[in-house]
């Protein structure tokens, strides 16, 4: 660690294990353990509350294309790769498994023993929100309650871990989350929009984006009741 001060530390994490912790530190004395607040605890897609986690970094996958029959032998190259008993080492290829053949830390080959399903255009997975912005100015509130306008192929576009976003001039541009939500059981949930400008939030309630809705926006904040089903991503 470095960097001490009254009111922060900084730290590395050596280990290689992937999956959620909670994060604490003794202060010697009569200090003892740290309190954590419940602000800083984040919710699991297992329903486990937890304050840090780590996941694994895809660099690149080769080759770029294969046979749609299946039969295909991937390599997919990266960072901390891991099948560990509580998080076992799971790869689809649309929607499809890939039998792995060997992992270490930074190289998975897996082989794709089924042909695949290329019916959809959409397939769940990976983690975080991709945010889009766009130098254009869209009157949200002649937005229908479905098919939203989609960002333009000159869209700047990054990933990120939260859907959230400021900024102190955001004149004339538009910015997209885009993402799938793991619900962390199956119940009725309420979504709560949010923001200082004009926004629209819309969902579908299983993981095709065509069956996208309205579902909250900056003068109506607060969703009705929806239930999602914890298999839907």
């Amino acid at each position: 660690y470095a960097d001490i001060t009254n009111t922060s530390l900084q730290c590395r994490f050596d280990s290689n294990a992937i999956g959620i912790f909670n994060v604490s530190m003794f202060v010697t004395y009569a200090y003892g353990r740290s309190s954590t607040p419940l602000s800083s605890h984040q919710l699991s897609a297992t329903g486990q509350l937890y304050t840090f986690q780590t996941y694994p970094v895809i660099t690149s996958i080769s080759p770029n294309d294969g046979s749609l029959k299946g039969g295909t032998t991937l390599t997919i190259s990266g960072e901390y790769f891991s099948d560990n008993n509580p998080y076992p080492l799971a790869v689809n290829i649309a929607n499809t498994p890939c039998t792995i053949l060997s992992v270490n830390l930074t190289t998975i080959r897996c082989q794709i023993s089924q042909p695949l399903n290329t019916s959809r255009a959409h397939y769940h997975g990976g983690r975080g929100f991709h945010m889009y912005s766009e130098n254009t100015f869209i009157d949200l509130s002649r937005l229908g309650n479905s098919t939203p306008r989609m960002p333009g192929v000159n869209a700047n576009k990054t990933w990120i871990d939260e859907a959230s976003f400021s900024a102190a001039s955001i004149s004339n541009t538009t910015v997209w989350f885009i993402g799938y939500l793991r619900p962390p059981k199956t119940a009725s949930f309420i979504f709560q929009l949010n923001t200082s400008v004009a926004s629209v939030l819309y969902l579908s309630t299983n993981e095709n984006p065509e069956n996208i809705a309205q579902i909250a926006n900056r003068t109506s904040s607060r969703s009705q009741e929806i239930f999602l089903n914890n298999n839907t991503k």
